[in-house]
């Protein structure tokens, strides 16, 4: 199964409604917060990205715009 990661960052809203979302779902996942991993801040930020949360999921990147469907597909392979 992917592996999902959320990249976040202090005070940031949607990333804690976001963790709040998969832990009430029990999908498990790892939080990496960027303001603590320069490495996973430059990747993001190269890659486009200037705001958290960032979903790492399926070898892609995500918006919270895609998190619906990513929890639609996390569920569905393990159903």
């Amino acid at each position: 199964m992917n592996r999902l990661t959320v990249y976040t960052q202090p005070g940031c809203a949607s990333c804690g409604a976001s963790i709040r979302r998969l832990k009430s779902l029990g999908i498990e996942h790892t939080t990496i917060d960027v303001t603590e991993d320069a490495e996973a801040a430059r990747r993001l930020k190269a890659a486009g990205f200037q705001t958290a949360p960032v979903f790492g999921f399926g070898g892609s990147l995500h918006t919270i715009v895609d998190l619906s469907d990513i929890i639609n597909q996390i569920q569905e392979a393990t159903a």
